[in-house]
């Protein structure tokens, strides 16, 4: 019944393609087609009628049989740098998991300050953001690596601290929100941002956005257990028996692997020339691919494994699609037709108010959206026209609305892919997870507002 819902309404939203033709603009033909199959591209990621990649495949088939990209033009996107970023990255977090390496990680850190429920919550922030750079899955990362501990715990903990797991998975989810906004290469979307961005001649370096994201995510970072005690206090009675069992678990990984050292070795090189590669002419592209071969070369990836990624796979059919679209709009003059319209409403305001209403629609309009990615995919290009004609500065502009791309996760449940597998643990209610999502959402435009600005201006970001 569900397939058979989504399916009705991306029917009916192909149903109302001859009214979209014939609308009165000042786009020909050719642009209405495209953004019409862009609009329905969109609605297929979020309702998922097709799997994600065929549905990517349906509009490049259809850009081609209407005529509105040739044959060559529509396979431009998979030749896309930003495409094999994401690619191999998501090859590098394969070696993260299988290794072992993130679960000892985790289990460090909860061994040095796993004592109290926040000591443990912020365990896993620690974790989480050592991981977030490497691993661009963040469902790879939270639901992959952070959610079996958070299980483990749960287990142990379930009779004597029955609001510790609730307690947990909400810090855990929140921490990954504002991870996978601080670096490039942690989330898929983010190298898209850079993609779009580069449209408009912003070039975001990945030290440039991994700097300008670092004081004001890892203050709020450092709230996020703070808020949650209030909001949703773990109801502790005795934490020894979670210390010790995770101290045994740490125990029981013995020695470092061989595999662990290396593939830890690696991670580390890499974030180093992702950050200075383009100080030797040395790419983020280039620096990932260079990643994959070491692991393979060293046997810490098995090469099988790196091909028989169905996730890997299908998120490269797609976000290929995305990436060609994205451009299309700007080439056919859709993104300056949307930007003229919206910008008259807005136009007496000066840039930084504009802004501000900008990334308000922006921020919230997150509610109706199942993915990130989606989001992106739909909205970042229009409304960073939008700021840019309405004054902002380019770079500020680019990457306001980028951070906001991963900040906005936090309003639900659906707001970020490892939401809903940590969500149907069934340690939280969807009426709580709304409440707190709402508070943080404040808090998080609260924090990056007043730190950002400073924080900029010390970088001549500002």
């Amino acid at each position: 019944m569900e397939i058979s819902y989504k399916k009705f309404i991306l029917v009916s939203l192909i149903g109302i393609f001859p009214l979209i033709i014939d609308l009165k603009t000042n786009l020909n033909q050719e642009a209405l087609k495209l953004l019409f199959i862009f609009i329905a591209t969109i609605f297929s990621l979020i309702l998922k009628p097709l799997p994600s990649g065929v549905s990517a495949l349906v509009s490049i088939a259809s850009l081609n049989l209407l005529g509105i990209l040739t044959t060559k033009e529509i396979f431009t996107g998979f030749s896309q740098p930003v495409v094999w970023l994401v690619i191999f990255s998501l090859g590098i977090a394969i070696s993260i998991a299988q290794s072992g390496l993130g679960r000892r990680i985790a289990f460090m850190f909860i061994k040095a300050f796993g004592r109290s429920p926040m000591g443990l919550a912020y365990s896993l922030a620690i974790t989480d953001v050592v991981l977030a750079p490497g691993m661009p899955s963040v469902t790879g990362r939270s639901a992959g690596i952070i959610m079996p501990i958070i299980q483990g715990v749960a287990k142990i903990a379930q009779n004597s601290n029955p609001g510790l797991s609730s307690y947990l998975i909400l810090c855990s989810y929140h921490t990954t929100v504002v991870t996978s906004s601080m670096f490039l290469t942690a989330m898929a979307a983010n190298p898209l941002i850079q993609e779009i961005a580069s449209n408009f001649d912003v070039q975001i370096s990945w030290s440039l956005w991994a700097l300008g994201g670092l004081l004001p995510g890892l203050i709020s970072i450092v709230f996020i257990p703070m808020i949650m005690m209030l909001m949703n206090p773990p109801q502790v009675k005795s934490m020894e028996g979670v210390y010790l069992a995770v101290q045994g678990q740490l125990d029981s990984l013995g020695q470092w692997t061989r595999k662990e050292i290396f593939v830890a070795c690696t991670l580390f090189t890499l974030i180093v020339l992702w950050m200075f590669g383009d100080r030797v002419n040395i790419n983020p592209v280039l620096t990932s691919m260079l990643g994959i071969i070491l692991l393979v070369v060293s046997g810490a990836l098995n090469w099988e494994d790196f091909l028989a990624s169905k996730e890997m796979w299908n998120v490269f059919i797609w976000f290929s699609v995305i990436v060609l679209l994205a451009s299309k709009l700007a080439d056919f003059g859709i993104v300056d037709w949307i930007s003229n319209h919206t910008i008259s409403q807005i136009s007496g305001l000066n840039w930084k108010a504009g802004l501000l209403c900008l990334l308000g629609v922006y921020f919230y309009s997150h509610y109706f959206f199942a993915s990130s990615t989606a989001h992106v995919a739909s909205m970042y290009l229009p409304f960073l026209a939008m700021g840019i004609k309405l004054g902002v500065p380019k770079l500020v502009c680019a990457l306001s609305l980028g951070y906001a791309s991963s900040l906005m996760g936090c309003l639900t449940h659906f707001g970020l892919s490892p939401g809903p597998i940590l969500f149907g643990l069934g340690y939280v209610t969807a009426k709580k997870w709304w409440q707190i999502g709402l508070v943080m959402s404040l808090v998080h435009i609260l924090i990056w507002l007043i730190i950002a600005p400073f924080w900029w201006s010390v970088l001549e970001i500002f």
